[in-house]
């Protein structure tokens, strides 16, 4: 499977039907078991973002429910050899290297927030951020910068090596619930939700989020634990900015959504990974936060106390 994360889980699936029989609806996360390793599998990522090459996962659209919804969580789904060349990324257009980075920094930051999150997932998270917070920005202006372009694909690697089988959080629960709605990019989607996600979820885990802000390369000195907790979300609202993601408005979703895209998301599975409790009250509140973000970038700390 040669592509973007798409073509890789696709591949994916097509391994688990082949073995297993059936519809690959019928194998969605909690529904019935991958008993049996997928035939051999060769991915070769041309983006750098989901990490798919080596994740325990495959994201498919059901376009009859209009969701995304999660088949693996199980060695048996994973490629058996992942090729990964930078090379391949250089001629990516900025818009899907901003995306798909986004959606590599994406998952090592909920992984290394999340309910389920272990030492050595934190320690692949870590190194992640490291590597999105210096060379992201770098990539996305210089898309031939080849040492740009290695730094950016080993941290969707590490990203997704530290999914393990587990759920991430609110954000993939509310992009892959919401990406099955309207066919927007995933990276995008995800990029754009990141940032109030984090605010709604930093007094759950202020210490964390703190050390988040030290992996994005941020001074922290002289810092209270809550100050640098809210200097990380911050840094992820600008630099949501600095990429130009697409708004929601311009992805294809409007504000008399957010009941609907809120209540899907709360039934999403990734939402049990969540570092704090959330449900659609919850996320409609996010989701009113992300529609407005890029007019008000400033921590409010209204979502951290929403909830509470």
């Amino acid at each position: 499977a040669i592509g973007g994360g798409s073509s890789i889980d696709s591949a994916k699936g097509i391994g688990v039907v082949a073995v297993h029989g059936g519809s690959i609806v019928q194998y969605e996360w909690g529904k019935n078991p991958i008993h049996s390793r997928i035939p051999p599998l060769v991915a070769v990522p041309t983006t750098a973002g989901t990490g798919s090459e080596v994740t325990l996962w495959a994201v498919i659209t059901d376009p009859d429910r209009k969701i995304k919804f999660n088949v693996g969580g199980t060695p048996n789904i994973a490629s058996w050899v992942a090729l990964i060349d930078p090379q391949l990324s250089v001629n990516l257009p900025a818009g899907v290297t901003a995306g798909t980075g986004m959606d590599a920094l994406t998952h090592a930051i909920e992984c290394y927030t999340m309910a389920y999150h272990q030492p050595f997932t934190d320690a692949v998270a870590i190194h992640a951020m490291e590597y999105c917070g210096r060379w992201l920005r770098v990539a996305y202006a210089q898309g031939h910068n080849l040492e740009a372009r290695y730094h950016m694909s080993m941290a969707a690697m590490l990203a997704g090596l530290s999914y393990g089988t587990d759920s991430a959080g609110a954000a993939h629960a509310m992009s892959q619930s919401a990406g099955g709605v309207h066919d927007a990019p995933h990276g995008a989607l995800t990029g754009r939700l990141l940032a109030p996600v984090m605010e709604y979820n930093y007094a759950g885990e202020p210490e964390r989020f703190a050390r988040i802000a030290q992996a994005l390369g941020l001074d922290t000195s002289n810092k209270t634990v809550w100050k640098a907790a809210e200097v990380a979300v911050e840094y992820v609202y600008q630099l949501t900015e600095d990429l130009d993601i697409p708004s929601l408005n311009e992805l294809g979703f409007a504000e008399d959504e957010i009941p609907m895209l809120a209540k899907k998301a709360e039934e999403d599975s990734q939402t049990i990974g969540n570092p704090r409790d959330v449900d659609a009250h919850n996320y409609e509140k996010i989701y009113a936060r992300a529609f407005e973000a890029g007019r008000h970038r400033k921590v409010t700390r209204q979502l951290a106390h929403a909830g509470s």
